[in-house]
Parts: structure tokens; sequence; C-alpha cells
């Protein structure tokens, strides 16, 4: 059996999310909204009112000083 890149779980796995990521992207570009933007609106949109420390730890980024 020889090993093919293009039918490794790992290559697939990240295709998959490159090929979304693109698709994420011309989606929201006419809104005005950047990727980081979205999910931001999306944890808000599932959970009203959530304080900057939880959307930080939500979306995994640096609190802002």
């Amino acid at each position: 059996m020889t090993f093919e890149k293009s039918r490794s779980a790992g290559y697939l796995a990240n295709h998959m999310a490159r090929l979304f990521a693109q698709h994420l992207h011309r989606r929201i570009r006419p809104l005005g909204l950047a990727p980081a933007q979205f999910m931001t609106l999306l944890e808000l949109w599932d959970d009203d009112g959530l304080t900057q420390k939880d959307l930080v730890a939500r979306l995994d980024v640096e609190q802002a000083t």
C-alpha cells in the first residue's frame, strides 16, 4: 500500500477547511464583514450579552488591553 497525500485524512480535512473558509469569505464580504467579525456575531447571536472575557474564551483570541 502506498501513501497518497490527496487521500490522507489530514490533507482532506485541511482542504475542506480551506474551501469552507474561502466560501464563507465570499459570502460575508458583501456585508462588509471579516471572518473574525462573523464568528463574533455568531457567538453573540447564540448567547446575547456575553462579556468580552467570555467572547475571548469562546473565540480563542487574546483580550484587548
